[in-house]
């Protein structure tokens, strides 16, 4: 699974209002014949851990860089730890909304889109160069 793709489930699983909280990863509940328990609402970190199926890896730590790159935000050193909780601390800010929370995965979809195209442009524009420079040495070869 790729970032976008972690992002978008991420999304997914947090967009009714009552599925997002604050102060804890998950909040769990029962179902409605009282027999399990079951997750009932996540945070940003709980939800993307769920989504990766645990809180290490590449595809989770890709969601954590790719969010506080958007918003711009740099955890207080390199770990995976240090990412989460500057993640969960803006997650859990006191004015920070169910709808703000939405929007910050959303941009940072937008950027990763966005980037991947200016990847692949990149990419021909540098295949296409090489491509002349085949072509002209083969043009000296050939002289």
């Amino acid at each position: 699974m790729n970032t976008i793709e972690v992002l978008t489930r991420t999304r997914e699983l947090i967009s009714n209002p009552r599925r997002w909280c604050k102060g804890h990863s998950v909040l769990y509940g029962y179902t409605a014949d009282g027999g399990r328990m079951i997750k009932v609402a996540y945070c940003l970190i709980g939800a993307i851990a769920t989504v990766c199926g645990n809180r290490h890896g590449p595809e989770y730590e890709g969601a954590l860089d790719a969010l506080l790159a958007q918003a711009n935000v740099k955890a207080p050193c390199n770990t995976d730890n240090s990412k989460a909780l500057a993640v969960a601390f803006r997650n859990d800010g006191v004015n920070f909304t169910h709808a703000q929370a939405i929007d910050w995965i959303d941009k940072t979809i937008a950027m990763l889109e966005r980037d991947a195209r200016l990847r692949e442009q990149l990419a021909a524009i540098v295949a296409a160069a090489q491509a002349e420079d085949v072509a002209a040495d083969r043009e000296l070869e050939d002289a």
